[in-house]
């Protein structure tokens, strides 16, 4: 096997490995190593990469970039930088590497993880970015392919932040001081490395679950990063794996901000708003948590107030739940949505004791007002 590297006219250095002719057979057997065909300029050939064999049959080059693409990427101010010129510099004339850099090594392995996690890489054997000559490790964390523009590892034993669903690609380097770049690595990481163990929560709740109008629920994950399936009424959400890390199944949907609850949600009875949900991440889901919200019309008023007033005075209720009907009553009893009188405009009032429940479809009946206590004199 005879070995050949050409430079090409922009000094970039390019290498191949070819079946040497029959004529240069012997030549290459006891010369061994590298044919140096690049040390001076008639060797340029006007920017041509192409090399070839002593008998004219043509033999392919390999660009040095093609094991390390300069894929752009931009680098945090955490993470270390080499110099563009560093980046494309080129060995000494007649010189080449002839192995490849230690391969990159991830660390937790692979796979589910959780979701707070830091990712160490190394490559045993590699030089420090201190040490002379100097050893880099380019990496990238969306998929892309690393270069020697792209960031370099600077996270020691402690790592970088996982930040999510990851898919890591590495390269070893040292700038083909003493070893070509190595090849990719890539190290694909999804939180969290159990399913969560406990169901999501509802704000409000408790005692604040029951509320006059309209008004809003949220549902809080126990780990920040999962994604949240709900589903409202009679429906029971479901989580969808995948290896994006987990998706909402058939009849859920995606939380992604308040739920309004209104007299036109889904009711499982009338005023009540049930919703159930689950936390997915990429391994499974959690336990089904679930809230009831009761929407009760709002408390009607009453005025006047209680106590003696003119035989000319105008008693009137007033509501705040927006086409809520006021029920009435004036013998002390306890009105109902069907029962005591329904008001519509002011009326003249009469001694009595009064007693009021505002109504509207798709709402819990309000809590009683009253007694009032009207003298009219």
């Amino acid at each position: 096997m005879g070995r050949i590297v050409l430079r090409d006219k922009g000094s970039r250095w390019l290498r191949a490995a070819a079946i040497a002719a029959t004529s240069l057979a012997g030549m290459g057997a006891a010369a061994g190593g590298f044919v140096g065909c690049g040390g001076d300029d008639a060797a340029r050939n006007d920017g041509a990469s192409e090399a070839g064999t002593a008998d004219g049959s043509a033999v392919d080059a390999v660009a040095r970039d093609a094991l390390a693409p300069d894929a752009p990427f931009e680098a945090s101010a955490s993470e270390a930088s080499v110099s563009e010129a560093s980046a494309d510099a080129s060995p000494p004339d007649g010189f080449w590497p002839d192995v490849a850099c230690p391969a990159p090594t991830f660390s937790p392995a692979p796979g589910p993880i959780a979701y707070n996690a830091n990712i160490v890489i190394a490559a045993p054997g590699l030089p420090s970015p201190t040490d002379t000559p100097r050893g880099y490790i380019f990496f990238t964390t969306d998929g892309t392919l690393p270069g020697r523009k792209s960031p370099a590892y600077d996270g020691g034993t402690t790592g970088v932040p996982l930040g999510g669903h990851s898919r890591f690609r590495a390269i070893s380097s040292t700038l083909d001081a003493t070893c070509v770049d190595s090849a990719v690595v890539e190290a694909l990481y999804f939180p969290s490395i159990i399913p969560p163990s406990v169901p999501p929560t509802f704000q409000p709740a408790g005692a604040m679950a029951t509320q006059e109008n309209d008004f809003v629920a949220r549902i809080v994950a126990s780990n920040s990063g999962d994604i949240l399936c709900y589903a409202t009424g009679s429906g029971v959400p479901a989580c969808s794996l995948n290896d994006a890390g987990g998706a909402c199944g058939p009849g859920s949907t995606t939380y992604t901000g308040p739920i309004p609850i209104s007299a036109t949600s889904p009711q499982t009875a009338p005023g009540q708003v049930t919703i159930q949900a689950v936390e997915c991440d990429a391994v499974g889901s959690s336990p089904v948590g679930s809230q009831v919200y009761t929407l009760r019309a709002g408390t009607p008023t009453m005025s006047p107030a209680p106590g003696d007033w003119p035989a000319t005075t105008m008693g009137s209720f007033a509501d705040d739940t927006s086409g809520a009907v006021v029920h009435y009553t004036t013998d002390g009893t306890t009105p109902s949505c069907t029962s005591g009188t329904t008001y519509s405009a002011p009326f003249a009032l009469s001694t009595g004791t009064y007693n009021a429940v505002a109504c509207k479809t798709g709402y819990e009946a309000s809590a009683g007002a009253g007694p009032f206590a009207i003298r009219v004199r």
